[in-house]
């Protein structure tokens, strides 16, 4: 039986109730919108359907400092192709993007794989893009709000009145505080998404509790810092700051989490490159996975660059205040002067 309260998306409801087994993925390098999300996703369909197997999965493990979250260890590390063949889902639901590429490191085969034993598929996402795909999911859900756990709040909670438990408040809410910076980045509408952070904080989410779990500094936090902070440019109209390869290199070689120095060059990005009086910027480093691939976050305050027009120029996406993309160069150096020169004819 549906929770009284279904009004919206029947498609989506429709396919969770005709499958016996759902898989839940979110983008490859997960960040904490994109593990919080999966996991309240999780709890909310066990909670509506205790007899269906719901599996989470994703091909690249979480970051170790989300050990915090009380279903982390629930999260199967496997490359999507292989979590169907184990589990045979009927439905696979994507959180966090809205690409193929987004969620398979291996798209050809992942697709080939869901055609060939007709698998659903639905995508929830928040993000604004101009390489955004709805059709190549059987259905699709943006409603371009902060975050993609927003989005569950608004479809689950809202819109199908289902049940919001204290642990799924403070998975949503953990989303919502680390993809808008706890609230630096003006993302989709404000009210609205003030009003839910109200009601995740009556549901026991504290934002100071929870904050102070996203915000401990590690010792490759402050590895990553110190080099970034050395390499960082204050040009005439922008901020700028890089992971040099050599450095990039040695935490390779020393087996460094992935997705943990993700996650500091993140926080760099987040709370320095928007600083002095240019208020805008980007970073870039080197992808571990793609040779001659190199990974950029671009970062503004109100008012200044139009960050998501800006990822554009090189086929990424986001939001007008951070956005990333890729792009291929021989060298760290290399990947500066492509992005200078692109962003150089852009007009802010």
């Amino acid at each position: 039986m549906l929770p009284t309260g279904y009004k919206i998306l029947p498609d989506l409801v429709n396919s969770i109730e005709k499958a016996e087994v759902v898989l839940i993925v979110s983008h490859k390098r997960p960040d904490y919108d994109a593990v919080c999300s999966s996991l309240a996703l999780y709890r909310l369909l066990t909670n509506a359907y205790p007899d269906k197997k719901i599996v989470v999965g994703n091909e690249d493990s979480p970051s170790p400092r989300m050990k915090h979250l009380e279903d982390y260890n629930k999260i199967h590390v496997d490359d999507l192709s292989s979590l169907i063949r184990t589990y045979s889902p009927q439905l696979i639901i994507c959180l966090d993007g809205s690409l193929h590429s987004r969620f398979t490191w291996d798209e050809k085969t992942a697709r080939d794989l869901i055609i060939e034993e007709k698998i659903s598929t639905a995508v929830i996402d928040h993000h604004t893009s101009d390489d955004i795909t709805p059709d190549a999911f059987d259905i699709y859900v943006n409603n371009k709000a902060a975050a993609t756990s927003e989005e569950l709040y608004k479809v689950f909670i809202q819109g199908l009145g289902w049940k919001l438990d204290s642990q799924i408040a403070e998975y949503l809410q953990l989303g919502i505080l680390s993809d808008t910076n706890r609230f630096l980045y003006k993302i989709g509408n404000f009210i609205e998404t003030a009003k839910i952070v109200n009601e995740l904080m009556l549901k026991g989410a504290e934002i100071q509790r929870l904050s102070g779990k996203v915000d401990e500094l590690s010792d490759l936090d402050l590895q990553v810092f110190q080099e970034m902070f050395k390499n960082l440019q204050i040009t005439d109209s922008l901020n700028y700051s890089f992971v040099s390869d050599k450095f990039s290199n040695e935490l390779q070689a020393a087996n460094t989490d992935y997705t943990e120095y993700k996650l500091a060059r993140r926080r760099f990005v987040d709370d320095f490159v928007t600083g002095g009086k240019n208020g805008w910027g980007f970073i870039v480093a080197r992808d571990w996975k793609s040779d001659g691939l190199y990974n950029g976050s671009f970062r503004s305050n109100e008012g200044i660059a139009e960050c998501d027009k800006l990822a554009n120029l090189f086929d990424g996406g986001g939001h007008k205040l951070a956005a990333g993309f890729d792009l291929e160069a021989g060298s760290v150096d290399e990947a500066i002067q492509l992005i200078l020169q692109r962003i150089d004819k852009y007009t802010l």
